[in-house]
């Protein structure tokens, strides 16, 4: 009887394995490995950067041979870099029920997209090598990552010694966004002696830094509001009845051709009954 019992596990356990295995070939030769087919309409398309994946995915549909349809599993997987100012590649990927998944790749060209903008309150001006303070007053908005200010470096240019005397230096202002997009302005940065900072008088303006197109010129006499006198400033609308210096006696070198994009400054100075001489730039990009 014993043997006749173990006779029967044996076999009964060889039945299982093979049931097993052929419920799992069953599985294997009936389950679905072909991810969907996506057809794009365009290769190429042109968004707004306020356009979201809806936008992206326009004109893609997606075909699974045992689903069918399943255009509404598209998604935009990842987006890329910057392959150029404004276009970037995005990937598409699309599911089916058994989770296969196929990808196809589209280019995505920004209608709306503009580099990096700068906006200065104050001019490029800082004691002796102190170059961290020359970021104060400096902000930077991104049409896709916002305020990206912290991003902002003021780097010197080649040959400027690394302990400087009180006078003007080249630089350059530089600020990159999440998409590889780098913004470079080239400036004029002033150090002074800070005991002498008092002593020249200083043209105050609305703000140190604008943006206009090509054929489109700016009144520099608009951005003039005031002069700093002794470390008091002096507005010219306060309705003072008498100012250290009138706003006709400040003079202003303008050397931006407003035909030909590119970085300009626009030097505006003073000089007080003393002789005493101060000026402030004003920075002018003009894009195409």
């Amino acid at each position: 009887m014993m043997r006749f019992l173990r006779i029967f596990s044996v076999l009964l356990t060889i039945a299982a394995v093979f049931a097993y295995g052929g419920v799992s070939y069953y599985v294997k030769a009936h389950t679905d490995k072909n991810g969907p087919v996506i057809h794009m309409e365009e290769k190429e398309i042109s968004v707004s950067i306020e356009g979201g994946e809806k936008e992206m995915l326009a004109g893609i549909t997606a075909e699974d041979e045992k689903d069918g349809d399943v255009t509404d599993s598209l998604i935009v997987e990842s987006t890329g870099a910057f392959t150029e100012k404004g276009k970037r590649q995005v990937t598409i990927a699309a599911f089916d029920s058994d989770d296969n998944v196929s990808r196809t790749v589209r280019t995505i060209t920004y209608s709306d997209y503009v580099s990096p903008r700068i906006s200065m309150e104050a001019p490029l001006r800082a004691p002796i090598n102190d170059i961290e303070e020359l970021t104060e007053g400096i902000t930077v908005t991104d049409c896709l990552d916002g305020d990206i200010t912290g991003n902002v470096q003021i780097t010197p240019v080649e040959g400027m010694p690394n302990a400087v005397s009180p006078g003007e230096y080249a630089m350059k202002l530089i600020v990159a966004n999440s998409v590889g997009d780098v913004a470079e302005i080239p400036v004029t940065v002033e150090f002074y002696d800070y005991a002498l900072e008092g002593l020249k008088p200083k043209p105050l303006l609305s703000e140190y830094l604008v943006y206009t197109k090509v054929g489109q010129p700016i009144d520099p006499m608009e951005y003039l509001t005031g002069v700093e006198v002794k470390g008091i400033q002096h507005f010219w609308d306060s309705g003072a009845k008498e100012l250290p210096i009138k706003k006709s006696e400040i003079m202003i070198e303008n050397p931006v051709d407003y035909d030909t994009p590119g970085v300009y400054e626009i030097c505006y100075k003073a000089e007080d009954g003393n002789g005493s001489l101060g000026s402030v730039r004003l920075i002018v990009v003009v894009e195409e």
